[in-house]
Order: structure tokens, then C-alpha cells, then sequence
């Protein structure tokens, strides 16, 4: 490993080459010692992603129109089915969130170490279809 030394420069004076901490590369490749396979490289701009940008645009439309959704039907549900205000319908929705996120998010983290990200977020997704079109349908 290179010696580290802060650089010895007199005021406004520009450090020289010697001067400069020397950081050793870091070894690249795995503990059994195989080689890492190289990464593809990275293409920016929107063109290049536009179908993972249109994704994250339908998935936020469908997640505002959901939350949407849940915004004006909780409350009236609240009033009119138990009888609440639509204040105290509104806090009960969100206390009840708050603990069952946690709880889902727990066991979709294990879900997800085990068999992947992307089969977790698709099956999520496939569960969650249903929830606006029976929001929209459900009987008044």
C-alpha cells in the first residue's frame, strides 16, 4: 500500500507529482478468483432509454391515479359506510398503511434476495392490477 502524506505546498503554490497520495487499485474479480464478466456500457440520453422511461411514467400515472383514487373514496366510504368523519376515515387509512407497508416491504425484501427483484415487482404488480378497476367498478 503507497504511503499516504498530506502535500507539502506553500501558500497558493500548486502541489507537485510526489506530493500527491498515492491510492493503489482496488483488485477486480471474485473470491473463488474468477474473473468479473465486463459490464455493458452505459448509453445516457432519453433516446437510448426511452422504454424504461415510459415505464417509470406509466407506473407513476398508475400509482397517482390509484392513491387518486383511494384519496376520495376512503373518506366517503368512511362516512357513509361506518359512519366516521371523513377526517378520522382519512388518519385510520394512513395508520393502517404505515404497518402493513412495513410488513409487506419485509417480506418482499426476503422474496426478492431469494428469487430476484424483477419476478417479486412483477408479481406485486399483477396483484395490484385489480385494485382501481374494482375502486372504479365496486357498486355505490
Amino acid at each position: 500500500m503507497g504511503h499516504l502524506r498530506p502535500p507539502a505546498t506553500e501558500a497558493g503554490a500548486e502541489p507537485r507529482g510526489d506530493d500527491v497520495p498515492v491510492i493503489p487499485p482496488v483488485e477486480q474479480g471474485r473470491s473463488n478468483g474468477a474473473a468479473m464478466p465486463e459490464a455493458p456500457a452505459l448509453g445516457l440520453g432519453m433516446r437510448t432509454n426511452l422504454s424504461q422511461f415510459m415505464l417509470l411514467v406509466a407506473v407513476n400515472a398508475l400509482v397517482g391515479a390509484t392513491l387518486g383514487q383511494e384519496r376520495t373514496v376512503v373518506p366517503l366510504l368512511a362516512q357513509r359506510v361506518f359512519g366516521l368523519t371523513a377526517l378520522v376515515g382519512g388518519l385510520s387509512f394512513i395508520a393502517a398503511f404505515g404497518p402493513v407497508k412495513a410488513v409487506t416491504n419485509f417480506f418482499a425484501g426476503t422474496l426478492s434476495d431469494r428469487y430476484g427483484r424483477k419476478p417479486v415487482l412483477l408479481t406485486g404488480w399483477l396483484i395490484a392490477i385489480p385494485v382501481p378497476l374494482i375502486l372504479i367498478w365496486g357498486p355505490t
